[in-house]
């Protein structure tokens, strides 16, 4: 039984974040670094995008961690908006997120997921990439998938998602298929072993979101409640280290200032 939530949650997020008009290439600067000691997330960084039922993005133990407060429901999720953008054709936004095998959490006909969407202006759609785990009739299954924009695809590559996996938003300006929005997925996070597998040809961002959604499925009887999720269960979203494109423009930059300071340092001595 697949589960079908995410295009209403994907609403949800449409509607729950502020959309500005993009007139210009914009992409994601910096990576989510949760260095705080929580429980709320740096409002340098991230502004609440949208909140509902019981569900709760929280720091804990430096991690995002998505929990259900109170009392869940059939619908619960949270939702978080990076705030970091500038300037550039092409882009890459990577999220480690851990998603254990929950039996005893997960009752049948529940479910949770964790992940991030890629936001366009008003009118131009979304793309979602997350983990999700459900019980359906007694059976767990947990799998990467991505939707939006026409795209609903559910991926098992590499044996299907750890306890903790990486995910990555890129877009290139490339010209035919190099080109477009890609969702990659990597099965242990630090292997370099990505694996795309959905794209859309063009994609205009205009914001990125961080997500927590958690509830019952798509048939399950009238007035199920969601599962409780705690810290315990560890879903949550992890500091990313920086990919070898981002540490080469680190490195240049860092060359940049020493050149600069060498040269201040020469002029000194030789005046």
């Amino acid at each position: 039984m697949r589960n079908r939530r995410a295009w209403y949650f994907a609403l949800v997020f449409c509607a729950a974040c502020t959309v500005t008009a993009a007139s210009h290439a914009k992409s994601p600067q910096g990576f989510p670094q949760f260095p705080e000691a929580g429980p709320t997330p740096d409002p340098a960084n991230w502004t609440p995008g949208g909140t509902g039922g019981a569900g709760t993005l929280s720091v804990i133990d430096h991690h995002l961690s998505y929990t259900t407060t109170g009392t869940p429901t059939a619908s619960d999720f949270d939702v978080l908006s990076w705030n970091h953008y500038v300037n550039d054709p092409d882009w890459t936004f990577p999220l480690n997120v851990s998603m254990p095998m929950l039996p005893n959490t997960l009752a049948p006909n529940q479910f949770v997921q964790y992940g991030m969407q890629a936001m366009a202006p008003a009118g131009g759609g979304s793309f979602s990439l997350f983990i999700e785990e459900f019980n359906s009739n007694g059976t767990l299954t947990r799998q990467f998938r991505a939707v939006g924009n026409g795209v609903d695809q559910t991926s098992d590559v590499m044996s299907g998602p750890n306890d903790f996996s990486g995910l990555r938003l890129r877009f290139s300006s490339a010209s035919g298929p190099a080109g477009g929005l890609f969702a990659d997925v990597d099965h242990t996070a630090n292997d370099g072993q990505w694996t795309p597998f959905a794209q859309l040809a063009s994609f205009n961002l205009d914001n990125i979101i961080v997500f927590g959604v958690s509830g019952v499925l798509t048939g399950a009887p009238a007035g199920s409640p969601g599962p409780m999720i705690t810290a315990n269960d560890q879903v949550f979203g992890a500091a990313v280290v920086p990919e070898p494109s981002s540490w080469a423009a680190m490195l240049a930059g860092l060359i940049m200032v020493l050149w600069f300071g060498v040269r201040k340092t020469a002029a000194a001595h030789a005046g």
